[in-house]
């Protein structure tokens, strides 16, 4: 055989002797990669089931515990629903300025007192009648009905659909107050309320809203209370209710309709007297997000109470007086200066024209002080600017 054939097959030969132990080099490589990471995953997954059974008995022992897990799953989800940051603190500015439509020249809901679009809070101490306040507004709002809290027709809305989520009053209760007026239209009570986290509730109430297909339909949502309602619930969780119901209420404003949120809260200090909004909503950067603040206060009058905004964005009424009247349902009706139910439909007066009238009726600034649930001092001074010496 030619000298140079043969040298080329012995070069041909060492060349795919060559590919060939590469190749093999590469295939066995492979083949221990592909093992270690089939350990890996072994491994991994005996640490998954040792960390879930662990955590199932942990779960059975500590039943918080499970509903703390559940609250980091529904909490992506809701992240996601709402548009939500992942932040424990609200923004340290006064949201009703940036974020929150202003309600001046909104439309009344409840007269001045609320507006179409309020984020408001409803506060008093427990058992002085805030279930019953928010139960009138939610059928005066659910009929389209001019409210009986004042002596004349303040301006409403046509009849809008309301969610009421009631957490602490009983069905006999309910009942026994308003089961003459039968069934209510547009109004949605959901009794015995109770969610195990914020985030639980927030994704019943997108789904009950996707489902209704109500985005663009104005819509009143009522949270009765939120001490009660939810089993598991910290500061930042609480943070992020507020944060969401803003987001779904800009939403809402997206498709040209309005949201309402009332949400009632107990506050264990004296509301008429040194009362911050503080101690209505836990904590003062959290009542930035409100955009209305009402107060119930008890008068030392039977049935009698007090309505007082202590925060809002809009021009509102200040405060009013208000009976507990139990024809044709359990209610309030406004009450004149003197005490009495009155139907006269006659515009309600500015401070001062309260604190004139009672003035000339022969009240001093201590009595004039407490009928009207201010400080003496603001009687005083309001007199005194009319050049009226006080007694």
């Amino acid at each position: 055989m030619n000298k140079t054939l043969k040298k080329g097959l012995i070069g041909a030969a060492c060349i795919a002797l060559g590919y060939t132990f590469k190749r093999g080099i590469k295939l066995l490589f492979d083949a221990l990669d592909a093992r270690a990471q089939m350990k890996r995953t072994e491994r991994a997954k005996k640490d998954a089931d040792k960390q879930a059974e662990e955590q199932k008995k942990t779960e059975e022992l500590d039943p918080e515990c499970k509903i703390k897990n559940q609250a980091l799953i529904d909490k992506q989800k809701v992240f996601e629903l709402y548009g939500l940051l992942d932040r424990k603190e609200p923004v340290c500015e006064d949201l009703t300025n940036s974020r929150v439509e202003e309600t001046r020249g909104s439309q009344p809901l409840i007269g001045r007192l609320i507006v179409s679009g309020d984020l408001c809070v409803v506060a008093s101490q427990p058992g002085v009648g805030k279930s019953l306040f928010t139960t009138q507004v939610a059928i005066e709002v659910a009929r389209g009905m001019a409210s009986q809290l004042f002596t004349f027709d303040m301006g409403h809305q046509p009849p809008q659909r309301v969610m009421y989520f009631d957490k602490e009053s009983a069905d006999e209760d309910r009942y026994d107050r308003y089961g003459r007026l039968g069934h209510i239209n547009n109004l949605e009570y959901y009794p015995k309320a109770r969610f195990d986290t914020v985030y639980q509730f927030l994704i019943t109430l997108y789904r009950k809203i996707e489902r209704g297909n109500l985005w663009e339909k104005d819509l009143t949502i009522i949270i009765d209370t939120l001490n009660a309602m939810f089993l598991y619930r910290s500061n930042s969780d609480q943070v992020k209710l507020f944060d969401a119901l803003l987001n779904l209420r800009d939403k809402f404003a997206e498709k040209g309709s309005r949201l309402t949120v009332i949400i009632v809260h107990h506050t264990v200090k004296e509301p008429k007297r040194d009362i911050d909004l503080s101690d209505v909503g836990g904590r003062a950067d959290l009542m930035q997000m409100v955009t209305k603040g009402i107060t119930l206060c008890e008068t030392g009058k039977k049935d009698t109470l007090l309505v007082k905004v202590i925060k809002s964005k809009s021009q509102s009424v200040k405060s009013f007086l208000v009976k507990k009247v139990d024809a044709p349902y359990v209610h309030y009706e406004a009450v004149d200066n003197n005490g009495s139910n009155t139907t006269k439909n006659v515009g309600r007066p500015s401070e001062y024209e309260e604190i004139w009238k009672l003035h000339q009726q022969g009240k001093d600034k201590h009595e004039i002080a407490k009928i009207l649930g201010i400080n003496v001092r603001t009687v005083k001074n309001n007199l005194q600017k009319q050049h009226v010496q006080a007694s």
